[in-house]
């Protein structure tokens, strides 16, 4: 196996565990400050969802394969009941 066959297979498991945005894996790099302000910033919206994979509220972004990913973490999630509370009423 040469390097470049590697290299498509790396970036193929990849793409199925995180979103693809304009062709680019969405791997975000955050650093500590980032992460906090981004938290905080969404902490009362609406709009965010909670991310089972970092457990923090967070916006929902439709990647290239019509998959949602957390915009925080990266990684392609469900978010169909997530944080949502019913209490049967329509």
């Amino acid at each position: 196996m040469s390097g470049e066959e590697f290299e498509e297979m790396r970036l193929k498991m990849l793409s199925e565990q995180y979103g693809t945005f304009n062709g680019i894996l969405a791997i975000h790099n955050f650093n500590r400050e980032q992460r906090r302000k981004y938290i905080k910033e969404h902490k009362k919206d609406r709009d965010a969802t909670i991310c089972p994979h970092c457990k923090n509220r967070t916006l929902k972004i439709t990647d290239d394969n019509g998959k949602e990913f957390c915009e925080l973490c990266g990684k392609i999630t469900e978010y169909e009941d997530v944080g949502v509370i019913s209490d049967g009423r329509i």
